[in-house]
C-alpha cells in the first residue's frame, strides 16, 4: 500500500486521487508522462520584442504607429520608445521562458478513457506514486 499522507492512496484494489476511486482492475495501461508547458506567450513575446527592437534600430517605425513622447522638459523619440517597447518585451519573454517549467503526470487508461491522475512538478513525487502503481498492478 501506498499513500502520500494526503490525496493519492494506491492499495491491492484501489487507486484513490483526491475524491476520485480507480479500481485496478479498470486500468488497461498507466504511464509517467512528462508535460511540456505552452510557450505560445513565450513566442509571441519574444516576436513581437524583436520586430518593435528592429524597427528602432532600424528607423524604420511606421508613422502613426507611435507617437514621440515628451516627459517633462525631456523629448523621446518613436525610434527609442520602439527599441524600449521591444527591449521590455524580450525580457518579459524571456522571464516567462525560465519560469516556464516541465510538469510530470501519471496518465492512465481505463475503458472510459484516458486521463492525467495526478500531475506534479515534482518529477520524484509522480516517479513514487507510478512505481506504487507498478508494484500493485503487478499482483493483479
Amino acid at each position: 500500500m501506498y499513500t502520500d499522507g494526503h490525496q493519492v492512496t494506491v492499495t491491492d484494489s484501489i487507486f484513490r486521487v483526491n475524491k476520485n476511486f480507480y479500481r485496478l482492475d479498470g486500468i488497461i495501461r498507466h504511464s509517467l508522462i512528462v508535460i511540456p508547458p505552452n510557450r505560445l506567450l513565450v513566442v509571441i513575446c519574444l516576436s513581437l520584442g524583436l520586430i518593435f527592437l528592429a524597427l528602432g534600430i532600424f528607423n524604420t517605425v511606421p508613422a502613426g504607429w507611435i507617437q514621440h513622447l515628451e516627459v517633462r522638459d525631456t523629448f523621446i523619440s518613436t525610434r527609442i520608445l520602439s527599441m524600449g517597447f521591444g527591449a521590455a518585451l524580450l525580457m518579459t519573454g524571456i522571464g516567462f521562458l525560465v519560469v516556464m517549467k516541465e510538469k510530470y503526470g501519471v496518465h492512465i487508461i481505463t475503458a472510459e478513457g484516458e486521463k492525467e491522475v495526478v500531475v506534479s512538478p515534482q518529477k520524484e513525487y509522480v516517479a513514487m506514486i507510478d512505481e506504487a502503481l507498478n508494484k500493485a498492478l503487478q499482483r493483479w
